[in-house]
């Protein structure tokens, strides 16, 4: 059993099951948050969801692999790095929507917001948060959903 803690039975025991479970849930939602960032504040947002409208179905399914090229390449399943390119797989799911209201709304608006004295929590607040507010929950909803499915994925790897 590659990476596993054992009892001594030889069983995996429920209470290290559930420890992994969160550990990886907690680390590939954190990277898909940190990874829609960087989706999201990138310029040039029309090319971005160009892009990741492109790739996100070949990511999900990368991600849903994962597990599997890890188990055959003998990568011990406690490291990090599944769960970093899971979460960043997933992250193109999550931005996506948001990614598509901020590449149709006009181009001068946050221009017009300075203009007017909007500093930048101002605009946050009071113009891309109202913006955004729905896709926002829809991506973190999406996220702790597919985080959740692919930790089971990595404890299946596990426990198997």
């Amino acid at each position: 059993m590659a990476g596993g803690t054992l009892n001594r039975k030889g069983v995996f025991s429920l209470g290290h099951s559930a420890l992994f479970f969160a550990v990886h849930l907690g680390a590939t939602a954190l990277s898909a948050l940190l990874f829609s960032t960087l989706w999201l504040v990138a310029p040039g947002r029309q090319r971005v969801a160009t892009g990741l409208l492109a790739l996100w179905i070949p990511a999900l399914i990368l991600a849903c692999m994962t597990p599997g090229w890890l188990r055959e390449a003998h990568v011990p399943a406690e490291t990090a790095i599944g769960s970093l390119v899971q979460g960043a797989c997933i992250s193109l799911v999550a931005a996506l929507p948001s990614l598509t209201v901020l590449a149709r709304a006009p181009g001068d608006l946050t221009r017009t917001a300075r203009g007017l004295g909007a500093d930048w929590r101002a605009r946050a607040l009071l113009l891309w948060l109202p913006l955004l507010r729905g896709r926002l929950l829809f991506g973190l909803g999406v996220i702790l959903v597919l985080s959740a499915a692919l930790a089971a994925i990595d404890l299946r790897r596990v426990v198997s």
